[in-house]
């Protein structure tokens, strides 16, 4: 049994430096940095302020209270039902 423990953990320790290999391959090319780096750019310029438009979608603001007839801050489908597809 103990033999199997150890067999065990110096497998996934070997796995473990594979992928740490791996992954400094994988960053010890220039153009692997900037694709990383501006992913990051895109999901915090692009994709955060996406969902967050779609959020406000479906809450009630202050402004549009008297027209949903819903108190402020409740979640609605009011905006989806004015959609003609």
């Amino acid at each position: 049994m103990v033999f199997a423990i150890t067999a065990f953990l110096t497998l996934r320790e070997g796995n473990m430096k594979k992928k740490l290999n791996q992954v400094k391959t994988f960053f010890s090319k220039p153009y692997n940095i900037l694709l990383v780096l501006f992913l990051i750019v895109l999901t915090y310029l692009v994709v955060f302020p996406l969902f967050s438009i779609v959020k406000d979608t479906f809450i009630v603001h202050s402004a549009e209270k008297s027209r949903v007839h819903q108190a402020v801050g409740t979640w609605t489908a009011y905006h989806l039902s004015l959609i003609h597809i």
